[in-house]
């Protein structure tokens, strides 16, 4: 897990934080909405396949970015394709209403999934940590207005 401030991220409006999870093929690759909400855009871009851990996979390899309106603002899902994982599926088209753990996508052996939301978030996870899907509260955007 890693966990950045960043300047922006596509689709999005401003500073942010920077959420990724890595996963090995031993972990399940189901990616779920994070919070209620609904997809405004899906975007595949083709690209490299670098190992996940690469700072520059998230800019250069092949991934679906996945813009998500909320409450608390827009949010970005990015699965982005590795070096053993070569396929990101995402099974929901723009307009599609998700609810907080609805399973959207999965990404077929290991790689990573980069999570982008407001700077005001109060991200509950720090570098190293293990996540589970569903059950892990990676940020917390209670009070925020979107």
């Amino acid at each position: 897990l890693l966990v950045d401030d960043v300047p922006g991220a596509p689709g999005l409006e401003g500073p942010c934080k920077q959420i990724s999870i890595f996963m090995s093929p031993m972990d399940v690759h189901v990616n779920r909405a994070p919070c209620d909400g609904t997809v405004v855009s899906v975007e595949h871009v083709a690209g490299r396949f670098l190992a996940a851990y690469n700072e520059e996979a998230p800019r250069q390899n092949e991934r679906n970015e996945i813009v998500f309106e909320t409450a608390f603002g827009k949010l970005l899902i990015r699965q982005c394709a590795g070096f053993i994982a070569r396929r990101t599926v995402c099974r929901v088209p723009p307009g599609t209403r998700l609810r907080q753990g609805e399973r959207f996508g999965i990404i077929k052996f290991s790689s990573r999934v980069d999570l982008y939301v407001p700077s005001e978030a109060r991200v509950g996870v720090k570098k190293g940590d293990r996540v589970l899907a569903g059950e892990t509260i990676l940020a917390e955007m209670t009070g925020m207005k979107g």
